[in-house]
């Protein structure tokens, strides 16, 4: 499969189009590119090889096209820096109750996470992806500095009181619980704290010699034992929370990038109504945009 992806990458780089791609992309005069002729997973492809460095941030029309262009992304570019950007909640069938779902809140939590290293420069790589739709770009998220009073962050060789921890948990509404299975529990046992945080879809074990940070270690919920080491954590709030925030302290998504090196890559929506497509297009144009002409098709 790793070959077939290798195939198809070294056959889009070797088109005239794809180096006038790049090249669109690179000129900063340039502020709006279209492109047309490609459906399906071929978007992924010409994307996968052109994008910049910076924060790139890709509109999809709905929740299921997003969900189907993260995955094809996720087998041509380097995993860790694709992140989906999905609303925190689903509507039920009867179209009455709003559901929050768990999974949908630590990849939206996960991908704001990442935006924010990103930003601040943190970041592991040059360039960071995010696929998202109006309706999540729609809904509201913290500022950047209401995000930073509210993130703990735990390094290996920190010296932190085990009571500290526990009230800040608290604090961020975490459970207390026996074993951590779910976002939003912690756990106690001796000289050891068990975290599940917001943005992250794996615990992990802080292992302490009295108020000294020895490991942090994330790991498997079923087995109990360690995936992998890790140099620190970032212990991410509930933001999804039903408490109002004061005005000022919600941004959208594009607000919460601000004046940031973007390029956003989006489809033809000229022909689709509706205020929460106007609000997301208002916050679009500042940035560089990249336009696919045509509807989504199989390849």
């Amino acid at each position: 499969i790793l070959m077939k992806h290798i195939e198809k990458l070294e056959k889009f780089f070797s088109q005239e189009s794809a180096n006038k791609l790049k090249e669109s992309l690179a000129n900063g005069n340039i502020r709006t590119v279209h492109i047309g002729g490609l459906y399906g997973s071929s978007k992924a492809l010409s994307m996968s090889s052109s994008f910049v460095e910076g924060v790139n941030i890709v509109v999809m029309d709905n929740r299921e096209e997003a969900q189907f262009l993260t995955n094809d992304l996720y087998n041509l570019t380097e995993e860790e820096n694709v992140f989906y950007f999905p609303t925190s909640s689903h509507i039920s069938q009867s179209k009455i109750n709003t559901i929050k779902d768990s999974s949908q809140k630590v990849q939206r939590s996960a991908a704001i996470s990442a935006l924010n290293s990103f930003i601040t420069g943190e970041g592991k790589y040059k360039s960071i992806v995010v696929v998202t739709y109006p309706a999540a770009i729609y809904e509201k998220i913290p500022n950047r500095k209401v995000l930073k009073k509210n993130i703990l962050k735990i390094r290996k060789g920190d010296t932190v009181s085990h009571e500290f921890i526990k009230e800040m948990l608290f604090e961020y509404k975490f459970e207390k619980v026996d074993f951590v299975g779910e976002p939003g529990q912690f756990a106690l046992r001796g000289g050891i704290i068990d975290i599940f945080s917001y943005s992250s879809d794996k615990p992990c074990r802080i292992d302490f010699f009295g108020n000294e940070v020895e490991s942090i270690r994330e790991f498997d919920t079923n087995t109990q034992r360690s995936v992998k080491e890790l140099p620190e954590i970032e212990i991410f709030p509930n933001i999804y929370e039903d408490e109002k925030m004061e005005e000022g302290e919600s941004v959208d998504l594009f607000e919460f990038i601000g004046k940031n090196n973007c390029t956003v890559w989006i489809n033809d929506i000229s022909s689709v109504q509706g205020d929460i497509y106007k609000s997301v297009l208002s916050n679009i144009l500042p940035h560089k945009v990249v336009v696919f002409t045509g509807n989504i098709g199989d390849c």
